[in-house]
This record gives C-alpha cells, structure tokens and sequence, in this order.
C-alpha cells in the first residue's frame, strides 16, 4: 500500500517558509551577547543573527552577508551605542583578514572569552565540567 493511501504524506516542519532576509539589507539590532567565534549575536523576528564586529550590550547596524534558514550573516556597519569594552583595534587589518576578530576587546576580555569558549566545549564534546 502507498503511503497517500493510508493518509501518509510529507509535511513541511514549521509550516509556511518564512521569507528570506534579502542580502545587504541594513537592520538595527541590540546584541545580547557574544557567539564562541566572537561574532556578537542578536535575536529579532524569530531569527538568529550572527554579527561581526559587535560585542555583547551594544546596539549597532549590520549589513547581511547572507542568510539561511533562521540564521543571518551580518557585518557591523555603525555602532550607536558602544559596549564600555570596546577599544580600538591595534592591527590596521581588522575585520578584514579574518585572523583576528575580537582585536576590538581588551586583552583580557579576548582571554576570558577564549577561556568560556574552551570550557563551553569541553563540558558540550566531551562531557568535562
């Protein structure tokens, strides 16, 4: 027997698509905090945004990059309230090379958050507290 025949068929999860955030598109967000990558993230109309050049507690305008699914891409475009953290970054090249992307942080912020990251994947790969 076919699955139609008995009732059976392929349903979407979710329901209806929600449309896609078109690229390039500007969007003001308020960062909540910072993704183990040290992108800032932001969460508006049931989509996580992953934001480049942001840091927890700002609010800033990005520009998306891309978007898939519930996740959007975005650059830092203007910051209109800066984090008390923020510094210039030292390297002329950052947020252009890719290498360093928290060089806007202290030091020792860049160190506690590399410290939060190891031990976020630690306790969730390896199951170490």
């Amino acid at each position: 027997m076919a699955k139609q025949e008995r009732g059976l068929r392929f349903q979407p999860a979710g329901g209806t698509k929600a449309p896609q955030v078109p690229t390039g598109k500007k969007q003001r967000l308020s960062i909540e905090r910072l993704a183990n990558d040290g992108r800032g993230i932001a969460f508006i109309e049931g989509r996580t945004w992953f934001v480049s050049g942001a840091l927890a507690g700002e609010e800033v305008e990005a520009r998306v990059l891309g978007a898939h699914g519930k996740v959007v891409e975005a650059r830092t475009e203007r910051v209109f309230t800066a984090s008390a953290s923020r510094r210039e970054a030292p390297c002329k090249l950052a947020g252009k090379c890719g290498g360093c992307s928290v060089q806007h942080l202290p030091h020792d912020e860049q160190l506690a958050l590399k410290q939060r990251m190891l031990a976020e994947q630690l306790t969730r790969v390896a199951g170490v507290e």
